[in-house]
């Protein structure tokens, strides 16, 4: 499930939806997700931008046919992880 992937459950499924953007229209656009900060003094929701310079490496990388298995994974744990500071 991905509860057992070693990321994030939220960065994995953003990264996943702008994988299947950029495939069925062929560019980067920019998403973003709402953000709980009610742990801090007087939090509200927010609005962070999940599109980063290191998720369009990510994208492209898994949309070129020569890209291997371990660049693309290597690829999606760089993004995760960028995603998930």
């Amino acid at each position: 499930t991905i509860l057992t992937l070693p990321c994030s459950p939220d960065s994995f499924v953003q990264m996943t939806l702008l994988i299947a953007y950029y495939r069925l229209y062929g560019e980067v656009v920019s998403s973003y997700e709402s953000v709980l900060t009610k742990r801090f003094f007087h939090g509200r929701t927010e609005a962070m931008r999940s599109t980063t310079t290191v998720a369009e490496e990510m994208m492209k990388c898994w949309n070129n046919t020569s890209s291997t298995e371990e660049e693309k994974l290597t690829a999606l744990r760089n993004a995760t992880k960028h995603h998930s500071k």
